[in-house]
């Protein structure tokens, strides 16, 4: 039978498949979800951000941020600091045991990288991610 084109549905169910295949790969190997991975590998590259910054980076509302900060607080993955510019906010700053789960993280994401180009090559998945990246710019509202 001949694959259809159907987009939609083809990226709605590979969202899903992907999102249960990194949550699995990533809580076995540091305990977190992979969204708390993207959390942080944002908060690597922004330490010192507040929740509003981390919320837009990861393109999540403010209720999801402010959950995933709580359980990634409880993990003693980050800390949630006073800031110094504006006392009624907080800074988020990878602690020790967060860097340490990204050194365990990253060489899986790496090698998942790696099987994608040796299936499809370097230039497809480069195309792919063009194609990603146009798609976190369609705007819900």
């Amino acid at each position: 039978m001949e694959q259809e084109r159907r987009v939609y549905q083809l990226l709605n169910l590979a969202q899903h498949q992907l999102k249960l295949y990194i949550d699995k790969t990533m809580l076995k190997t540091a305990g977190v979800t992979g969204a708390q991975v993207a959390a942080l590998l944002f908060l690597e590259k922004n330490d010192g951000c507040q929740q509003k910054e981390l919320a837009a980076g990861l393109q999540l509302d403010t209720s999801a941020i402010t959950g995933m900060v709580e359980r990634l607080c409880r993990k003693s993955m980050i800390e949630k600091r006073r800031s110094l510019e504006d006392r009624r906010a907080f800074s988020l700053h990878l602690s020790d045991s967060g860097r340490k789960a990204l050194e365990q993280v990253k060489p899986v994401i790496r090698t998942n990288n790696q099987l994608f180009e040796e299936r499809f090559g370097a230039e497809a998945v480069d195309q792919f991610c063009e194609i990603l990246h146009y798609l976190t710019t369609i705007k819900t509202s």
